[in-house]
């Protein structure tokens, strides 16, 4: 590649990733700058005590008086234990959950994969021999990691994307809820996977070369590149820009639908912060409306008023 290709590459990489970063971020402040939910009344949740036989602290007489112990460790392994093995998947769809879990690992890989050549980079950067001959136990761990995640997640990724694409196309229950935006999603998936397993077998066997890449990434420096190796950046960077547009941010978002919304039981006690956030809700104007509500008026009026005063005046 030329030198001006090669800058156009760099700069390309560097603005989708701070792309990504901003997006995520901005998802996250929305996310957790909305009004107080409506209450879910899911039980059991598992920072509370005895959750494994179901019930809460609402079942406690006068708990409103009592001090509540919340343990957030028990949360925390919850979502360790959702991500890393998809537990409700298993229980609920074997069959499914057997191509899904492979999918959603090689992710996890192919991330880390990239992670870790980062880092690399990073350390070629500060003189760091990154290697199997490396004195430094940092740089042959710099080594070995990205080249285990990469191999077996470019493996397991391509052969994952067919499975759920089989899936999807096999199974009625799922074909039902399926589009063509999601089979496109299974195709790319497979193509960015293909692309670094190509990488490795074929130009880059160790991914010293992706390294190298990376560091004339953060330096801005001419680097000679495969041009294989230049599709999988290129389609790297296109998919962590492309999950930011689908379900797949939940990876992110996942972490506040489940404290702030799923196991947000925190009680609307009088002169609480809980009830100073209702109390806004309920405060706050409706802008459109219905036969039973109307323009202008607060939820706080709406709330007590019959819904349907026409009917309530003819049953008397």
């Amino acid at each position: 590649m030329s030198t001006p290709a090669v800058m156009v590459l760099q700069i390309f990489i560097i603005l989708s990733y701070l792309y990504i970063v901003c997006a995520y971020s901005y998802r996250l402040i929305k996310y957790i700058r909305m009004p107080v939910h409506l209450r879910w009344e899911i039980y059991p949740v598992p920072h509370e005590k005895g959750s494994k036989y179901g019930g809460s602290y609402l079942e406690e007489l006068e708990w409103w008086k009592k001090t509540r112990k919340k343990n957030t460790i028990k949360d925390i392994f919850y979502i360790i234990k959702d991500y890393l093995f998809f537990v409700q998947y298993f229980r609920r769809n074997r069959k499914y959950w057997s191509a899904l879990y492979p999918w959603h690992v090689s992710f996890y890989l192919i991330v880390s994969f990239h992670v870790f050549i980062a880092f690399g980079a990073l350390g070629l950067i500060f003189g760091l021999d990154v290697s199997t001959a490396s004195a430094n136990a940092l740089g042959q761990a710099l080594y070995y990691i990205p080249l285990v995640a990469g191999i077996s997640g470019f493996i397991i990724g391509c052969l994952a994307s067919i499975g759920m694409l089989i899936s999807r196309l096999t199974d009625a229950d799922l074909k039902k809820f399926a589009n063509p935006r999601l089979y496109f999603s299974y195709i790319f998936y497979f193509a960015v996977f293909l692309s670094g397993l190509v990488v490795w077998i074929v130009f880059d066997p160790t991914f010293a070369d992706y390294r190298e890449f990376y560091k004339s990434v953060a330096t801005l420096h001419n680097i000679n590149l495969a041009p294989a190796l230049i599709v999988h950046a290129v389609l790297f960077a296109l998919f962590l820009v492309y999950m930011t547009f689908t379900k797949a941010s939940h990876y992110v978002t996942k972490f506040v639908i489940f404290f702030a919304t799923r196991w947000n039981d925190i009680p609307n006690i009088r002169g609480s912060k809980m009830e100073q956030k209702i109390q806004e809700r309920l405060d706050h104007a409706i802008n459109w409306s219905a036969p039973h509500i109307q323009t202008g008026e607060k939820w706080s009026e709406v709330a007590v008023e019959s819904p349907f005063p026409e009917k309530k005046d003819k049953e008397k």
